[in-house]
């Protein structure tokens, strides 16, 4: 019995991982194949550059509505769907010759992606004790982190072959995810089927909300930072070239690999808040070292620290996300995935007013104001789980 349960927890973390994987993976890929792409379409930059806004809108939009279903009808039943409609619209871009088709294949994609991951996360609540859950976050946290860092790679790579391989391929692993999803014996729905949960109720508990707030700040400023900072990086006096600032953007991801499981385990140890407060921590020194007139020089530096700030502090959030309201799990992932992604989506535009007026200068000073901001939200999800029974105060 217990290789049998060993076997579907593994079966779980595939699952899981890969479905968050698949996201931003998915979301990222085609900035690598936009060349090719525009003479595909017979399009310029402006349009191809909303193949990502019409994947990441979806993708955080719809968030909000799948975790609540998946706490009613159950995670298997919604992962499933997610699942096959990610493919569905990976293989429809894979066929299409018009780029209004192609269009309609990245909201297709968004969509399936955004059912999949607030239903991953509310899977590892489901299944990890809360002594386990930060280190089972930090899995996800790379996996997340992976997609962004390997979509445009691989993106690049299939180009050189054939462009609708990469589609081709972005289909086919949803449904070997299915494959495993029909092995995974699923616990039973957190509520009845068709009963009601109090969404609003759960959306605006204050753990929840600011647990939101947390992760779009976060991102935005993150986001904010990679837009300006490569904008900059490319202009005199630097002129450095695409490949060298994606060398020095890169660093934050590989930085993030390394800081996901890290920062699971830390916060499993020591708790939420500190963890979080950590995570604060690095990002507020990234933003005085981008301050600095030698910024350049440090953009080494300031990547780390920006790659691990940010990925200890999405680690810990995501625990938070499914220990806040543990009757309604998805409800809650859910509204921590579009707000976190919604930051994501909104991050130039927030910061560019910053850029245009100061440079560099303005985004560092924004995204400083930003983090400050962000400590009475931490102390809002601090006192909110400290009287929490089930935690037993342990993991404020």
């Amino acid at each position: 019995m217990e290789g049998k349960g060993l076997l579907n927890r593994f079966n779980l973390l595939a699952i899981v991982y890969i479905s968050a994987f698949m996201g931003p993976f998915g979301g990222s890929m085609v900035v690598a194949m936009f060349p090719e792409l525009k003479g595909v379409f017979n399009v310029d930059i402006a349009v191809m550059a909303l193949t990502v806004t019409v994947f990441m809108v979806p993708y955080s939009v719809s968030q909000i509505f799948f975790g609540p279903l998946s706490d009613i009808y159950g995670r298997k039943l919604l992962m499933a769907a997610g699942l096959a409609i990610y493919a569905a619209g990976a293989f429809l871009a894979a066929s299409c010759d018009i780029i209004a088709v192609f269009m309609a294949s990245r909201v297709i994609q968004g969509v399936g992606g955004a059912m999949a991951l607030p239903v991953a996360m509310a899977m590892l609540g489901d299944e990890f004790p809360p002594q386990q859950l930060g280190k089972a976050m930090g899995g996800l946290s790379v996996a997340i982190t992976l997609g962004l860092a390997l979509g445009p790679l691989t993106g690049g790579i299939m180009t050189g072959i054939d462009w609708r391989l990469a589609f081709i391929v972005t289909g086919l692993l949803p449904l070997a995810v299915i494959l495993l999803l029909h092995t995974w014996k699923a616990k039973p729905p957190t509520a009845k089927p068709k009963e009601p949960i109090k969404i609003l109720e759960v959306l605006t508990m204050p753990a929840v909300l600011a647990t939101g707030l947390v992760g779009f700040i976060v991102f935005l400023v993150r986001i904010g930072t990679y837009t300006f900072a490569a904008d900059a990086l490319g202009e005199f006096p630097y002129l450095m070239s695409g490949e060298q600032i994606g060398y020095l953007l890169s660093l934050a991801g590989f930085t993030g690999l390394v800081a996901g499981p890290l920062a699971g385990v830390f916060s499993d140890r020591f708790g939420r808040f500190p963890a979080a407060l950590l995570g604060m921590a690095f990002l507020f020194a990234a933003f005085l070292l981008l301050a600095m007139s030698e910024w350049s020089v440090l953009m080494p530096i300031i990547m780390v620290l920006l790659g691990g700030g940010s990925t200890t502090v999405f680690t810990t959030l995501g625990a938070v996300s499914v220990e806040a309201a543990p009757w309604a799990r998805g409800t809650a992932t859910s509204l921590y995935g579009f707000l976190r992604f919604m930051g994501y989506a909104l991050g130039p535009v927030v910061l560019l007013p910053a850029y245009q007026q100061l440079n560099v200068l303005g985004v560092a000073l924004a995204s400083e104001t930003a983090v400050i901001a962000a400590f009475p939200l931490l102390y809002t999800i601090r006192k909110t789980l400290a009287s929490q029974k089930n935690l037993n105060g342990e993991y404020a």
